[in-house]
């Protein structure tokens, strides 16, 4: 190179290797050679200091253009466009720039966009996007039962402890079967996790008033709360529950949500109808006390099995209406042991069986089989 495009001024250790293309008035870009150790190629037109076009004013630096590349150091014959290979491309568009160049090191999903918009898919990558079409798989032993103990604190009253802590979690809450346990108190809650959290905070910060010990709070999930077979005391008290819950006028009993009714924490039971021997029990009080009803409501009691009080149903003669949303009954078959009830309205709606059927001719068809 001589006169005036000696103003380059590459260095010959850094600018090895490198391919160095113009981009003229036009647009059209041609490329100029490689540089090797400042010799050899065809040098860019000389536009001066300070050219308007040209964003890197080629006197007095040392970078090259925009939109250069250059091979790794110390591979230069391994590379494209280093060493002798570079001569291959003289006059030809350079290989586009790896995709490594490109792409954020870090980041596995813009790594794999990057490439797909440089390639256009290929290499590999198909237009199909495959879709899971599994069922989302769901912990179907979960009961929502939670059993709460407050350690070393006996020598308090449960009820006065409650309200401490009720006070401290700043929202109401309902609990079950408050009993002391040895040194500690207990009780039960139901589908409850907020609350549940709460009181795992409220651990080791817990003090009754007076006293300067801090009580350690446990919350452990259970499947169920030890339900004892229920005694005849206990049975009086359902019963005067269920009376309170029948309309002699409409020969209707509600049972909806029957264990979570405020008088059973009144007389400190739990009694949920999806429980066998408690919904026995409830059939055998109907037959022997309202044998005439005409409509019962069992929505929303968890029941996954209707085998309990299936016999004591066939035996109410004047039942036609029967509410059973919102439970957990898995198929319809098991509705087989409710089979020939002359029943003229049945709810199922809220139950897993009815996502069983694709439409909904299919669904009645299919009930009507037990219920014609």
């Amino acid at each position: 190179m001589g006169g005036d495009q000696r103003s380059m001024a590459l260095n010959s250790k850094n600018d090895r290797g490198r391919n160095v293309y113009h981009v003229d008035n036009a647009g059209s870009s041609k490329m100029y050679g490689a540089v090797q150790g400042g010799r050899g190629g065809t040098a860019p037109p000389n536009k001066g200091r300070g050219h308007p076009s040209d964003s890197t004013h080629w006197r007095g630096q040392t970078r090259l253009t925009e939109g250069h590349w250059r091979g790794p150091r110390g591979n230069s014959r391994g590379a494209r466009g280093g060493g002798n290979y570079s001569r291959n491309y003289i006059g030809r568009r350079p290989p586009p720039p790896r995709y490594d160049d490109l792409m954020q090191p870090d980041n596995k999903q813009d790594k794999t966009k990057n490439r797909q918009e440089m390639y256009g898919r290929g290499r590999g990558f198909s237009s199909k996007l495959k879709i899971d079409r599994r069922p989302t798989v769901q912990n179907v032993n979960f009961s929502g039962w939670q059993k709460i103990m407050i350690h070393d604190s006996a020598q308090h009253e449960p009820a006065a402890v409650m309200e401490e802590v009720k006070s401290m979690v700043g929202e109401k809450f309902e609990y079950h079967m408050l009993a002391t346990e040895s040194n500690n108190i207990t009780f039960f809650l139901e589908d409850n996790e907020c609350v549940c959290k709460s009181l795992r905070d409220l651990s080791k910060r817990l003090a009754m008033p007076g006293s300067n010990q801090r009580h350690t709070i446990t919350v452990t999930s259970i499947n169920s709360p030890p339900f004892p077979p229920p005694t005849e005391e206990n049975l009086e008290k359902v019963k005067l529950i269920m009376s309170a819950r029948y309309s002699s006028h409409m020969k209707r009993l509600d049972l909806s949500m029957f264990h979570k009714d405020i008088r059973f924490r009144s007389v400190n039971l739990l009694f949920p109808l999806y429980v066998p021997s408690n919904l026995g029990s409830v059939g055998r009080l109907i037959t022997a006390n309202i044998p005439n009803v005409e409509e019962i409501d069992l929505s929303k009691n968890k029941l996954s099995k209707l085998d309990a009080i299936a016999d004591h149903l066939k035996t109410y003669a004047n039942l036609t209406r029967l509410n059973l949303s919102s439970n957990k009954i898995p198929t319809i078959s098991t509705l087989y042991k409710l089979k020939g009830l002359p029943i003229l309205e049945l709810s199922l709606e809220g139950n897993s069986l009815c996502n069983r059927f694709k439409n909904i001719d299919t669904y009645i068809s299919e009930v009507r089989n037990y219920f014609p």
